[in-house]
């Protein structure tokens, strides 16, 4: 328990400056949507190309790893937008935002170091399969409709058609997706000044979504727990996790380890830049009370989940 609070307690101080920020002037709280645009459009795209253009896909897979990953983020992603669209009758754009916040989890920040700690072993072979299905399935997936929903005001097909391509071709983590795919399968050299200006984008995303999040509570009436909040924290503490148990457990037997790792990764809150994302679609309340509140709970939920698997 000791080690899962050291990991989350960073999270929280970050969320606080933010939030302390705000509360004593320092930043405006009209600031606030810019540092959203500030990650979304540079810091998480240069973060996402990193990730992926180093990746060597032929050292890396466990195609059973990858089928429970991929297959666990792809059912709750599909319960979560159909409950989302059919029974809290929500549009596509909240419900893919609903679906988003239950499928995708903190890997690198929040995952990565509690498996770390967990199986006192790095698995870099987990991490890197997760990044893949969620930079290359989840991520694409959620993008494609959400950017369908803004483009759904256009009555005319052909219309709805061209302007969901064109925000396709012009969304920044669409295009680092691509590029990093690309340059990862070419092998192509980066020049050093260009590596480490990347590098420091990259590094900078987690703290400066965290700092998001605490400006957005501080400047943002704090909202009680409501339907759709309820429905996506225990989609994503619960339900994702015991999914792809299950399908650890259907699919052939591989290494115990990631066997067990890649449940644990599943069972991570959400992504820090999840109301970043929300802000872009005009739901950064939302995605920040729901963040701060599974993040806070999942302090419990990972306890449970750990003591279950060891």
């Amino acid at each position: 328990m000791l080690a899962i609070a050291a990991t989350l307690l960073p999270i929280f101080l970050l969320i606080g400056v933010g939030a302390l920020a705000v509360k004593t002037q320092l930043m405006p709280s009209s600031a606030v949507p810019a540092i959203g645009k500030l990650v979304l459009y540079l810091a998480l795209p240069a973060l996402i190309f990193n990730n992926l253009r180093t990746i060597e896909l032929n050292s890396v897979i466990e195609p059973y790893f990858l089928m429970a990953y991929g297959l666990g983020g792809l059912f709750v992603l599909i319960i979560g937008f159909s409950l989302s669209f059919l029974w809290l009758k929500s549009g596509v754009i909240p419900a893919s935002i609903h679906a988003l916040g239950m499928s995708t989890p903190n890997s690198v920040f929040i995952g990565y170091p509690i498996v770390m700690l967990t199986f006192h072993t790095p698995l870099a072979a987990g991490l890197t399969m997760v990044l893949l299905v969620e930079n290359l399935l989840i991520l694409p997936i959620v993008l494609l409709l959400l950017e369908y929903g803004s483009a759904q005001k256009h009555h005319n097909l052909s219309k709805t058609l061209l302007n969901i391509a064109k925000r396709i071709a012009t969304n920044p983590l669409i295009i680092a997706i691509f590029l990093g795919l690309l340059w990862a399968s070419l092998h192509l050299p980066m020049p050093e000044p260009i590596a480490k200006t990347l590098g420091m984008l990259g590094n900078a995303t987690v703290a400066l979504a965290l700092i998001f999040i605490g400006a957005s509570l501080a400047s943002n009436k704090f909202s009680p727990p409501n339907q759709a909040l309820s429905m996506v924290l225990l989609g994503k503490l619960f339900l994702h996790p015991l999914i792809v148990a299950l399908l650890v457990g259907l699919l052939p037997d591989f290494d115990h380890q990631l066997q067990l790792a890649v449940i644990l990764f599943a069972a991570i809150p959400m992504m820090s830049i999840y109301p970043i994302i929300g802000e872009h679609y005009g739901m950064r309340i939302f995605c920040t009370n729901t963040l701060f509140i599974t993040t806070l709970l999942s302090f419990f939920s990972l306890t449970l989940v750990i003591h279950g698997l060891l």
